[in-house]
């Protein structure tokens, strides 16, 4: 690890990280190192459902969907870490980061690259969960 290099969580935590010319490497993809830390990440199960009762209930309105996504994202620099969005999803999809089961890991990439690069995270979406066909 960079022991040069480290950052605290919501809890005042301190963690080093591990980055390589500025890029962080998880699972197979590779992302700018994020200097904002994720507050809450949408998973898997949101994908093609787009419920959209988290955002609904959400104070500062930090979720976002767009027609073009097939599941919504939480701007981590808006989230005010409220956890209002947790229980009305239906599909349990949103999870604080440090809870992200090993399964949806990849995840937590796809929804730090969205609002850098959508384009990337959507297509980051598509390998893991190819659409359907109609």
């Amino acid at each position: 690890m960079d022991a040069g290099r480290w950052s605290l969580d919501r809890l005042g935590q301190r963690h080093t990280a591990n980055t390589q010319g500025g890029y962080v490497k998880r699972g197979e993809f590779a992302l700018l190192d994020s200097i904002a830390d994720m507050t809450y990440i949408v998973t898997e199960t949101c994908v093609d459902l787009k419920d959209k009762s988290c955002i609904e209930v959400c104070p500062v309105d930090c979720i976002h969907e767009a027609a073009e996504d097939r599941m919504v994202f939480i701007d981590p620099d808006e989230c005010i870490d409220c956890g209002a969005c947790v229980d009305p999803c239906p599909v349990d999809a949103i999870y604080a980061e440090e809870d992200v089961p090993e399964a949806q890991v990849l995840f937590v990439d796809i929804n730090k690259v969205y609002f850098k690069d959508k384009a990337l995270a959507r297509s980051q979406v598509s390998q893991i969960k190819p659409p359907v066909a109609t």
